[in-house]
């Protein structure tokens, strides 16, 4: 016989003994159990997104907390440096520029609700100082009448304004005696 013959023929019986000692492997119960495949890939991978998600929600929470901050800050910049201003304009000498001054804290009373009733307080003390009505006397001020005048009618027509809503300076008291 030649060798191809041969190799075919002797093929099918390793493979019948192959098959032959599994069966017989198996009747025996001999044979070895692979232990079940668990993958923890995908569940890895979830805990890991859900982690994430967390530390960037946490990221974002704080730094719009610090942004608030900042912001709040500037806020408060500004109405201090817009209160100086309208101090000064309600003790400047001219006496055009005075009644900007009572209009420019009135106003600063509406965006400042926590200092609201130290603007009132101002225009108040403003009216309770001293001053002169005699025009030839040395302290007359000229155009301190109308100052008076325009501190008293911003106080009484301020409340009834009806688009201020909640943050009008109403809510703050007027006191007009020492």
């Amino acid at each position: 016989m030649n060798r191809a013959a041969t190799a075919t023929r002797s093929r099918p019986s390793t493979r019948a003994n192959t098959a032959s000692n599994r069966a017989a492997s198996c009747a025996s119960g001999d044979q070895a159990r692979d232990p079940p495949q668990i993958t923890h890939a995908p569940s890895t991978v979830t805990v890991l997104t859900l982690i994430g998600a967390v530390l960037a929600a946490l990221y974002a929470y704080r730094k719009q907390l610090l942004a608030e901050g900042t912001s709040h800050r500037a806020d408060s910049t500004q109405l201090t440096e817009r209160y100086t201003k309208a101090a000064e304009q309600l003790g400047h000498e001219q006496a055009a520029v005075r009644p900007a001054g009572v209009y420019a804290i009135a106003r600063l009373a509406d965006d400042w609700p926590e200092q609201r009733q130290v603007c009132v307080d101002v225009l108040c003390a403003q009216l309770r100082m001293t001053h002169e009505t005699d025009t030839t006397a040395p302290g007359y001020r000229h155009g301190e009448h109308e100052v008076r005048l325009t501190i008293i009618s911003s106080i009484r027509n301020h409340p009834q304004d009806p688009t201020a809503g909640t943050t009008s300076s109403s809510a703050a008291a007027a006191s007009f005696r020492e």
